[in-house]
């Protein structure tokens, strides 16, 4: 059974995509796939455990952001300023290092995308990830 490192490195050898890893896979992943030429989703038997996931990006240096915000200025016709608004909206969280989105979790938190050209080391969080989880 090989580790999630050696997936990832047989993925991104491959010459096309999307393409699936066919062989033994860690306890606790359901599918590889290379998805474009820069992302490979890794998908779990069970939900991704958002707090789990964003005690071991904090010990590795990464950020999880789940939120984002905007201020918003309304004027009126003749370029008075009514109001200032803050507006905010919630998505799935992503696995930051600095600005850069080195990983995604779908919407229905089954998936993890990741972004291994990015940043390398975002392949061994959601294998640490992995390893917590599913032992």
């Amino acid at each position: 059974m090989a580790g999630l490192g050696e997936i990832v490195s047989v993925l991104l050898g491959t010459r096309a995509w999307p393409a699936v890893y066919v062989g033994g896979l860690p306890k606790g992943v359901r599918e590889v796939m290379r998805v474009t030429l820069e992302s490979l989703a890794v998908t779990f038997e069970d939900g991704v455990d958002r707090p789990l996931l964003s005690g071991i990006c904090a010990e590795m240096g990464y950020s999880v952001t789940e939120r984002d915000s905007r201020v918003e200025e309304v004027y009126d016709q003749h370029g008075n300023l009514l109001e200032r608004r803050t507006v905010e909206w919630e998505f799935s969280p992503r696995v930051m290092r600095g600005d850069v989105i080195v990983a995604h979790v779908s919407p229905d938190l089954s998936q993890v995308y990741v972004l291994p050209l990015l940043d390398r080391g975002a392949v061994d969080l959601i294998e640490a990830y992995r390893r917590r989880r599913y032992g």
